[in-house]
């Protein structure tokens, strides 16, 4: 399970309006917001914020966190990666 995902955006208010809108059918808002920072995060109804627009810049990587249950499952991902 994806537990949350970060995109690199050039104008973090353009994306914050853009995807405002765009995500709203699926109950998605703006959550926090860290103007020091310049990122802003959204979440569908009450729980994780699991998307965030970060505007530093379209350089940086990309940023996707999967959700564990337990440390065995962080261990078989890593074990299962490093086989892969």
């Amino acid at each position: 399970m994806i537990a949350h995902l970060s995109l690199k955006v050039s104008d973090v208010a353009a994306a914050k309006a853009f995807y405002s809108k765009a995500l709203a059918p699926f109950g998605y808002k703006v959550a926090k917001e860290f103007p020091e920072y310049n990122v802003v995060g959204m979440m569908s109804g009450e729980g994780n914020t699991d998307l965030w627009l970060d505007g530093n810049g379209c350089k940086q990587p990309t940023h996707v966190a999967f959700g564990a249950q337990n440390e065995e499952q962080v261990q078989a991902f890593h074990k299962a990666a490093l086989e892969a």
